[in-house]
């Protein structure tokens, strides 16, 4: 057989099913198969935004992160672009949304700002350009960059 078993989760598989126990007890859990918390994806993101760099370590060369992103495709690997409207504009982000029954999680940045956005929820929003979701995303963005633009005015 397969050894499917990731750390501190038990999984048994049987042909095309796997079972999973001794956590969340839903089959496609977690769908993408990353887990972490709300700080483990604001670092990958602020490894991301950074241009693959965190604290002085080089994770991802900036050429492999453009492909990642797709820099310059408007699609990369599982990562897509965004546009948004905002009060005052519209503005185009990069990130990876995903969703399952009850869950629904968000990292996007704007390349042109830096600022990211990640939010986890106990709702799922499946469709795409759902109103409720892009209104969330577009309230969100505003907020992150006013509180940006006080920061920089602190400084």
């Amino acid at each position: 057989g397969v050894d499917c078993t990731p750390p501190s989760i038990h999984i048994s598989c049987v042909g095309n099913y796997t079972e999973f126990t001794d956590h969340y007890e839903f089959i496609g859990y977690p769908a993408g198969s990353l887990r972490g918390n709300i700080l483990d994806i604001a670092t990958y993101l602020s490894m991301v935004i950074n241009n693959g760099e965190l604290n002085g370590t080089q994770f991802i060369q900036p050429s492999s992160r453009a492909i990642m992103i797709g820099e310059n495709e408007g699609h990369g690997f599982f990562w897509q672009h965004k546009t948004i409207s905002t009060e005052s504009d519209e503005v185009e982000l990069i990130g990876h949304r995903g969703w399952t029954f009850g869950v629904t999680t968000s990292m996007h940045f704007d390349p042109l700002t830096n600022v990211g956005l990640i939010f986890l929820m106990n709702v799922d929003l499946p469709a795409y350009k759902n109103k409720v979701y892009n209104d969330l995303v577009a309230r969100l963005y505003q907020e992150a960059i006013q509180i940006s633009q006080s920061a920089q005015v602190k400084k």
